[in-house]
């Protein structure tokens, strides 16, 4: 009886030492999983947003300008260099990941396509680091179209973006929505400030004013990912999360230090986010006027 009795005790104890464990683990893999999803969005979110709503945007203002200026104008006045560092920005981080490259057309329209330009690459299947790849190619257009444009800023107006674009996301930003809004609220503060110094700072000319306009419009129109980006963003993406998600649980234990360096990263992009939201404005206004002159047209026509 009494053997019986310590049996049974037993394994009862190991019942539930197991179910503890278990319940560990699964609260363990959970926190992982919650700081993996926290720290691409705080690492990609802002700028793959932006890109979606530029997308629509470009749409919009590729339709009017079509029809206000005609194709053959817009495609070889506006569209010709955006298209051009779009295609260079999936070309430099395919040799970047060791893709190898076997066609390249910075500027082609097609017009059974729709396709302005593309980059034909390969790839081992079998390596991680080109399959990671696969996601920065696919996002490079945003990255490259954004370094262009600093660069622009930079050797023209003598203005650092990151001097004064101060936009952090962190997993706080992110749980409150009040504090979600403050920092939103700062992009429109700052490109106020970056309009301000280009029209009457030091550095001001109207010529180099004209050129930054041109370039944030047909530049700034090809911050966008068309589907074949997406699909080619979403392979290495796959690959992303399970290598954030595997660090995290091999380091979750020693603390959530991943997110906190990630945060810190993000800030170094607000500068980028403060030149898409400007980019972004400027293709507004576009769309507005010769959405205003396509309407010209149109009641024009009517009569």
């Amino acid at each position: 009886m009494v053997a019986t009795m310590c049996t049974y005790f037993i394994f009862v104890s190991i019942i539930i030492t197991m179910e503890n464990f278990f319940q560990s683990a699964l609260d363990y893999l959970t926190k992982a999983g919650i700081s993996t999803g926290l720290q691409l969005i705080i690492l990609f979110g802002p700028l793959l947003i932006m890109a979606i709503i530029m997308h629509f945007i470009a749409l919009a203002n590729e339709r009017m300008s079509i029809y206000v200026f005609g194709e053959k104008i817009y495609l070889y006045v506006f569209a010709w260099l955006g298209t051009s560092i779009h295609e260079l920005g999936h070309a430099l981080f395919a040799v970047i990941f060791g893709h190898k490259i076997k066609e390249i057309q910075l500027f082609k329209p097609d017009p059974q396509t729709g396709t302005m330009g593309y980059v034909n690459h390969s790839y081992d299947e079998k390596n991680m680091y080109q399959q990671t790849g696969n996601f920065f190619i696919g996002i490079g257009p945003l990255l490259m179209c954004t370094i262009v444009l600093y660069g622009l800023s930079l050797l023209l107006f003598r203005i650092n973006i990151f001097d004064f674009s101060d936009l952090s996301i962190s997993p706080d930003t992110l749980g409150s929505f009040s504090l979600l809004k403050t920092e939103l609220l700062k992009l429109p503060t700052v490109v106020s400030q970056f309009m301000h110094e280009i029209f009457s700072g030091e550095n001001s000319a109207w010529w180099k004013i004209m050129i930054l306009i041109y370039c944030l419009y047909s530049i700034g129109s090809s911050m966008t990912l068309s589907p074949a980006d997406i699909k080619t963003s979403g392979r290495g993406f796959l690959v992303i999360i399970i290598i954030v998600f595997i660090f995290n649980i091999s380091t979750l234990w020693a603390g959530d230090f991943a997110t906190e360096g990630l945060t810190k990263i993000s800030f170094l992009f607000s500068g980028f986010y403060t030149l898409m939201a400007l980019a972004m404005a400027v293709n507004i206004i576009f769309a507005a006027i010769t959405g205003f002159f396509r309407l010209g047209i149109q009641i024009f026509k009517k009569k």
